[in-house]
Order: structure tokens, then C-alpha cells, then sequence
């Protein structure tokens, strides 16, 4: 059992995972590739239509983590391959509530970190 001394010493060290997201940015993917500069919590937006497909996440430096939502009424569908590992072979965001965290291994290249759906 901690000391309560410890536990407030050890409360002082801890990182909520996801108090650094901050406001949703919308980004458009292009050609299947979803590009990013500073945003790290992603409101994903397809290219034409309300159906897209991610292949490939552009911009991210090694270590970078983000996390994607669908726009509204939007269904993007992430595919596992070379430049992502997912999982499943694909993971479909279909409700504004779904979310994907995706983590930059190497250059061009992530892997999936959490996932929820929930519809």
C-alpha cells in the first residue's frame, strides 16, 4: 500500500494520456493519404463524396502520436499494410464517436495505438 506522501509524489509525475489533444482539426484526405503538420486530434473529411480510405499518414515526425474521428456523417476506412499496421486488415470510423490513435514508428509509416467504435 503507498503512503499518501508517495501517492501525491507520484501523482505530481503522472501524464493524462489525451489532456494534450486539444481542438479537433478537420483534414482532408488526398489520394488516400491523410497529410498533417502540427494537429494532433484529427477530425478526418473525405476527399470527394462521404466514403474515403487512408493508406498512408504524411508529416508526422518519429514518436508523433495523433488520433482520428470521421467528420460527420463521413466513413473513412483505414487500411493495414507497408505504411500501416493496424490490427484488423481495415478499421472503419463511421461515427463521429469512433476514434483511431496512430503512432509514427518511422518516416511515412504508423501503427495503431487504440481503438474505439462504437458504432
Amino acid at each position: 500500500m503507498l503512503r499518501k506522501t508517495n501517492f501525491q509524489q507520484l501523482r505530481s509525475t503522472v501524464t493524462v494520456v489525451g489532456s494534450e489533444w486539444g481542438t479537433p482539426s478537420t483534414i482532408v484526405v488526398v489520394s488516400d493519404v491523410l497529410t498533417v503538420t502540427t494537429e494532433r486530434n484529427i477530425t478526418v473529411e473525405s476527399e470527394t463524396g462521404v466514403t474515403d480510405t487512408i493508406t498512408q499518414i504524411l508529416g508526422l515526425d518519429v514518436g508523433d502520436e495523433i488520433r482520428l474521428s470521421p467528420k460527420t456523417g463521413h466513413t473513412i476506412t483505414v487500411n493495414d499494410g507497408a505504411n500501416m499496421l493496424t490490427g484488423p486488415s481495415t478499421i472503419t470510423l463511421n461515427n463521429v464517436d469512433d476514434t483511431l490513435q496512430m503512432q509514427c514508428i518511422a518516416t511515412g509509416k504508423c501503427k495503431q495505438t487504440g481503438w474505439t467504435s462504437v458504432g
